[in-house]
């Protein structure tokens, strides 16, 4: 019995395309029979991983000779077993691979990239002999008393090729010492995660908007955070309206009148009580009143001066909450263009939720080389590269800038010297390097 797992995604935005491609998963090379920009379908899948399955995927594509490895996250949205078919969906940010599939997606959908046997195909004609008779009948030989130049021309152009063939060699082995196919024009980009976790409240752009530097680009509501925030703006309102009252009962004076006229009475009860005409209780009767007044006054101005620095407390305390908040405000830490956004407003972020992707506001384009890992050591930073581009019939230089490792790869960074010849160049277009290497005779002056 066949144990079938299936996760809904998005509605398909992609082509699938059925050109060869292949993916190795766990150790284990399968063909994949159809993919897109977006993820790859792999029919005769024996592997274990189930739905949900995060894991890394090495992706192989060979097409018109551009041979390119890239490695993706992917994330299986589809498994049949045993034995069945596994659909898989690419989950991380990079933009290397989505940019190479992405190129070769655009050209096979629109005709601009095609086999040689489609391009060839209107010209080949069958050879038949009427063919060969119109085109390939023997001159009539001439008399002549020197001998036939036809052995004398084949050795001296034969001798020029061998001439020729080395000379190449000299140069291409002291000059081109390694060139490299998998290699792509891509830009910088750089991606703006969520600062906190939180609900993605607000996307203040769109992809392919320009913005300026400390422009809002979208906003996270941090829902413990904002439900802190409204209970200290409770807080303080409660405050606010216990201060007022109490502000209130001083204002009205209520105290200090009845005070005022309990003094006035102790003082006569005391004329009286020197004539023996009131009791001495009646005296402590009127003091014990008069201090009970005069605690509670003292009292309420307490509790007034209390509140109010109680409220000042939760101000500022409110003030670092509110400041806390925007920061969850992400803005354009430079010029830039809007290159990819990667999350919907409404969407549960945390920290490692990439939400957009956005480049430099101009060309900064460059070139990316995927080199095995034992290729690298013969070459050195700054050395000087050659740069093809076949499909824009572009040719400059530039020098090798970084080299950084990636999986089980290395990832060079090529600067051109003028990236303005790179401005009409799409991303994910295919290249082709030379590294070079100066002959001593040749640094000679």
């Amino acid at each position: 019995m066949f144990d079938i797992s299936y996760d809904y995604s998005d509605k398909r935005k992609f082509k699938r395309l059925t050109h060869p491609a292949k993916a190795i998963i766990e150790g284990q090379e399968y063909e994949i029979s159809d993919w897109s920009e977006n993820a790859f379908k792999i029919e005769h899948y024996t592997g274990n991983l189930r739905i949900s399955d995060e894991t890394t995927a090495l992706v192989k594509i060979n097409f018109q000779g551009f041979k390119l490895d890239f490695s993706r996250k992917i994330r299986v949205i589809r498994a049949v077993h045993p034995g069945g078919c596994l659909v898989a969906e690419y989950i991380d940010p990079s933009s290397k691979g989505r940019e190479v599939l992405a190129f070769f997606s655009r050209g096979i959908i629109t005709g601009e990239t095609r086999s040689f046997d489609v391009i060839t195909e209107p010209f080949n004609n069958p050879v038949t002999e009427n063919y060969v008779r119109n085109y390939f009948q023997p001159e009539p030989e001439s008399k002549s008393f020197f001998p036939k130049k036809g052995p004398l021309v084949f050795v001296a152009v034969f001798i020029g090729v061998l001439i020729l063939l080395h000379i190449f060699e000299f140069f291409h082995t002291n000059i081109y010492f390694m060139q490299v196919d998998p290699a792509v024009v891509t830009s910088r980009t750089e991606i703006l995660n969520s600062p906190v976790k939180g609900i993605l409240s607000e996307i203040y752009t769109e992809k392919g908007k320009k913005l300026h530097q400390d422009q809002p680009i979208f906003k996270v509501i941090n829902p413990e955070l904002q439900g802190e925030i409204e209970e200290k703006k409770i807080i303080i309102l409660k405050n606010r309206a216990l201060l007022k009252e109490k502000e209130k009962q001083l204002a009205d004076g209520l105290q200090l009148r009845q005070i005022a006229f309990l003094e006035d009475e102790l003082a006569k009860k005391e004329t009286l009580y020197g004539k023996k005409l009131v009791s001495k209780p009646e005296i402590d009767d009127l003091q014990g009143r008069i201090l009970e007044l005069k605690r509670e006054l003292a009292l309420l101005r307490a509790q007034k001066e209390r509140i109010a620095e109680i409220i000042s407390i939760n101000e500022k305390d409110l003030d670092f909450s509110r400041s806390i908040n925007s920061y969850n405000t992400v803005k354009a830490p430079f010029s830039a263009v809007v290159e990819e956004v990667l999350a919907f407003k409404g969407k549960y972020v945390d920290e490692k939720t990439p939400v957009v992707m956005i480049k430099p506001d101009s060309s900064g384009k460059f070139i990316q080389a995927y080199l095995k890992e034992a290729q690298p050591h013969n070459l050195t930073l700054n050395s000087r590269v050659y740069i093809e581009i076949p499909l824009y019939d572009v040719e400059l230089e530039g020098v090798l800038a970084d080299m950084r490792k990636e999986d089980n790869l290395i990832t060079a960074v090529i600067e051109p010297e003028d990236d303005d010849l790179l401005k009409e160049v799409e991303l994910g277009t295919p290249v082709r390097i030379s590294f070079k290497k100066k002959h001593p005779w040749l640094e000679l002056k």
